[in-house]
């Protein structure tokens, strides 16, 4: 039998010169871009996408990110649409907060019979499913009232 040495037979590979290799996701984000060129307008639409779909302030203010190797005339459209989106979202708070309290809440906190009465035709507007319960929230008030009354007379 014939014995192979492995070093004869193993392929040299010499190393002529290296150049350094780098990709990081900043240089991919940063990419300057020209206004015109559809690259741009593809990263600004699903910016403003982004932006337009936002749930919070952090999550619109997270985009600008995006833009900071742009030029302030490029920044321009994401600026606006995050203060548009900023505007509408403080909108929302603030219409949340002033909207009066759910039904059940007003009949939890009606101060006396005459009040709750009040309250049975929206509750028969709602749907079908719902007032059986509101109608037990009723009767709870109701009998909460009608025994305050009887405890303060005693």
């Amino acid at each position: 039998m014939l014995e192979l040495d492995p070093e004869q037979y193993t392929p040299k590979i010499e190393i002529i010169s290296q150049e350094n290799v780098t990709t990081s996701e900043d240089s991919l984000i940063n990419e300057t871009v020209e206004q015109g060129d559809p690259e741009h307008q593809k990263h600004l639409d699903a910016i403003l996408d982004a932006v337009n779909n936002a749930q919070t302030p952090i999550g619109v203010n997270a985009h600008i990110r995006y833009t900071k190797s742009w030029t302030e005339e490029q920044r321009k459209p994401v600026i606006q649409a995050m203060n548009k989106r900023l505007i509408e979202l403080n909108d929302q708070k603030e219409k949340a907060v002033t909207e009066p309290p759910s039904l059940m809440v007003q009949i939890q906190n009606t101060q006396n019979e005459h009040e709750l009465n009040e309250l049975l035709p929206e509750i028969r507007s709602r749907h079908a499913d719902i007032q059986p319960k509101l109608m037990d929230l009723v009767k709870k008030r109701r009998f909460e009232l009608l025994n305050q009354g009887s405890q303060v007379a005693s």
